[in-house]
């Protein structure tokens, strides 16, 4: 008897944990165990695939477009406790956590952690194999967009500010590292289970950076006072231990500006904090709009009567009323408009799911 999961839309409550049940694919008919809403198996069987789908669209608007990442991950997580099987919410949900690295904290350690606990049971799954090697890329790219900052921001032509900034760049560079060596062992995995998929050049790039890596972890690095550091080991809490020379370089530096991750000091500028992108602006002015948009009314509304009770302030309080609904107007259809690019453009995750469910829909 061939059992999947359906949905029923009718009695389910928006806020509220949808009942999912079994349906007999044998069936032409199923019935909802909770309502008893007659429909076509394959109704029922449609409403959890769209369920799930408008879920992870709504995250993935999150994650990619909006670059909410607190909230993406939190999305994520929800998605995964109605279906510990949502796949691609489990990608979503490392990357998030990924995207949420910093340069005085990363949470590169978290989401390998994650990784590492989840890959066997739930990401290498064979059916979204695809979507895996897509999420490796991904998450290969976040890395890489934070390996390429790190330096700029730690260092004045290549010398490290002070020991701080020598400890973070050992501890991130390492970390790195440890990501990128999963990263191939499971693309190494990949290739194993389905040799059509192209992966020689990622899986090559990215055994090239981790010879890169490493050298850099074993080459000594000097501070702008000419203090030369070599990196020894990732000792407990994972802090690098680091040895020093006793003797200072002689370094013929112009004058600069020297940065610190310490403490606002009058002497030293304070490094920024922020590696990625913040969350997006036009995502921040959709919030703002609507709220706006009914203040701004109510105003106008209020200052169209005044102005038809004063008649000696009639037009400047018309004008400002006018002015205020244009306003209005304008923050109203910038919000649809995002809305709108946002639920019709395109998606990561899901056209390769889709493909996948298309795909599953041909052999039947």
């Amino acid at each position: 008897m061939a059992l999947e999961k359906g949905f029923c839309k009718r009695c389910y409550k928006k806020g509220e944990k949808p009942n999912f049940f079994d349906v007999n694919l044998q069936n032409e008919i199923s019935y909802c165990p909770n309502c008893g809403l007659k429909l076509s198996s394959k109704a029922f069987l449609k409403n959890y695939d769209d369920f799930f789908l408008n879920k992870l669209k709504e995250a993935e608007i999150l994650l990619f477009k909006n670059r909410d990442y607190v909230k993406s991950y939190q999305y994520y997580g929800k998605i995964i406790d109605i279906d510990k099987n949502a796949i691609i919410a489990r990608y979503g949900r490392i990357l998030s956590l990924l995207y949420l690295s910093t340069l005085r904290r990363s949470t590169f350690n978290e989401s390998l952690a994650i990784f590492n606990a989840e890959k066997e049971k739930y990401l290498r799954y064979n059916k979204t194999l695809d979507c895996y090697l897509l999420f490796i890329n991904l998450c290969n790219e976040a890395l890489d967009k934070y390996h390429n900052l790190l330096l700029t921001r730690l260092s004045y032509r290549g010398y490290l500010y002070d020991e701080n900034c020598v400890e973070v760049y050992y501890s991130r560079i390492s970390e790195i590292l440890s990501f990128k060596k999963v990263l191939s062992e499971e693309l190494n995995f990949i290739k194993t289970k389905n040799k059509n998929l192209e992966i020689s050049n990622i899986l090559s790039i990215i055994n090239t950076e981790i010879v890169e890596l490493e050298k850099k972890l074993a080459k000594q690095v000097i501070d702008v006072e000419g203090i030369v550091y070599k990196f020894n080991k990732i000792g407990k809490n994972d802090k690098p231990l680091i040895s020093h020379s006793e003797q200072k370089k002689i370094l013929k530096l112009p004058s600069f500006k020297c940065f610190s991750l310490t403490s606002k000091r009058t002497s030293n500028s304070y490094i920024k904090n922020k590696i990625y992108k913040g969350i997006n602006k036009n995502y921040i002015l959709s919030k703002v709009a609507i709220p706006i948009f009914f203040i701004n009314t109510g105003i106008s509304a209020v200052l169209y009567i005044l102005s038809s009770c004063f008649k000696d302030s009639r037009q400047p309080l018309f004008i400002l009323g006018t002015t205020l609904l244009s306003i209005a107007t304008f923050l109203a259809i910038c919000h649809g408009i995002y809305n709108l690019m946002c639920r019709f453009g395109k998606t990561i995750f899901l056209k390769l799911l889709k493909s996948e469910k298309r795909k599953k829909s041909n052999k039947k």
